[in-house]
Parts: structure tokens; sequence; C-alpha cells
């Protein structure tokens, strides 16, 4: 095995770990766009264009990592029929 193919599995894994902590909690955008591989960017411009479900706390927002997978699940699934 390659050390290539032993950093890939041990990158992918730590992504898993990561998604289950954080998958049910409150979370930044940051934090939504490490766990997904995505650009803040991005995640902040799809919240302005409510592609993505958000909670409002006072001034800050935070998402819920399985609410934002299912929301990017379902929008996938209406652009394939």
């Amino acid at each position: 095995m390659s050390s290539t193919q032993v950093m890939g599995s041990n990158s992918s894994s730590k992504l898993f770990d990561n998604l289950i902590e954080v998958s049910n909690k409150f979370v930044t955008d940051f934090v939504v766009a490490e766990t997904l591989g995505l650009s803040v960017w991005t995640i902040r411009k799809w919240h302005k264009q409510n592609q993505i479900p958000s909670h409002k706390f006072g001034r800050s927002v935070r998402y819920v990592v399985n609410e934002v997978l299912t929301a990017l699940n379902q929008k996938g699934s209406k652009h394939e029929k």
C-alpha cells in the first residue's frame, strides 16, 4: 500500500468522524464548510439564497449539518427528475 493510499483513507475517516461529531449540533458556517469540504463563501451564499436551512440566535446564524445535507439531497433529487 502506498503512502498516498494511507493518507487518503485517513482523511476520509477523519471527515466521517467529524461528520458524526457535528451532525446534530448547531454549528457555524465554518464548521459546515469544513465538514462538507466546501468554502465558507458557498455556505453563506446558499444561506442568503435560502437554499439551506439555518437558525438565528440573536445576530448569530447556526446550522445543523444533517439538515443541510437533507436540503441539498432534496434539491439534487428535484433536478434529476
